[in-house]
């Protein structure tokens, strides 16, 4: 049977990667460590409906009728953060199953972005041009953690480097998130 998980510490997850989570489970069968199928010791990571699916490895006897096993499980950097079940499972060489055992863990919330291009270019900007795109259309911002939420655009007005009288209004700009630009109220910027 399963004794114990043992106890996994809060997780962060990896900017567009994943964390590979090792931990611990301790097997006792009143049989011997011998009887136990280390080919059949099962791990994952639950929360709600998705599911994460791990290996172990045998890591040691602990006496003769306990064993520990590593096991390792990956969370992706857009897995939802909250509280997450984790459940292990083995069978004897009779086949006969434990019963799964549970623990919980904390996974925590992560705020990353990627933004690409990083800089706004155009060709020559004549006074009275409207709609000009710039030349890095579109400008992509990814979420690369597990926090949700939104971005918010601040908007300056763009100074003449040679001359700082010859200024572009912020209220001139507009954004969209697809497509082409459309117009929005300067004050939501």
């Amino acid at each position: 049977s399963i004794l114990d998980i043992l106890d996994i510490p809060d997780q962060t997850v990896t900017e567009s990667g994943i964390t590979n989570v090792q931990f611990y489970v301790l097997v006792q069968d009143e049989n011997g460590v011998r009887d136990l199928d280390d080919n059949t010791i099962t791990a994952q990571f639950t929360k709600d409906s998705m599911t994460r699916i791990g290996s172990c490895v045998f890591d040691s006897d602990i006496d003769s009728t306990t064993r520990r096993y590593s096991c390792t499980i990956g969370i992706q950097y857009y897995d939802p953060p909250g509280t997450w079940t984790a459940s292990s499972s083995i069978q004897d060489s009779k086949a006969a199953a434990s019963f799964p055992y549970t623990e919980t863990f904390l996974l925590l919330e992560t705020a990353c972005i990627l933004i690409s291009p990083t800089e706004m270019t155009w060709s020559t900007l004549l006074p009275e041009e409207t709609d000009k795109l710039s030349l890095d259309n579109p400008i992509i911002i990814s979420n690369t953690c597990n926090k949700a939420g939104s971005i918010k655009i601040k908007a300056f007005d763009i100074v003449g480097e040679t001359n700082t009288l010859f200024t572009i209004p912020a209220n001139k700009f507009s954004i969209h998130t697809v497509g082409y630009c459309q117009p929005i109220d300067a004050g939501t910027v």
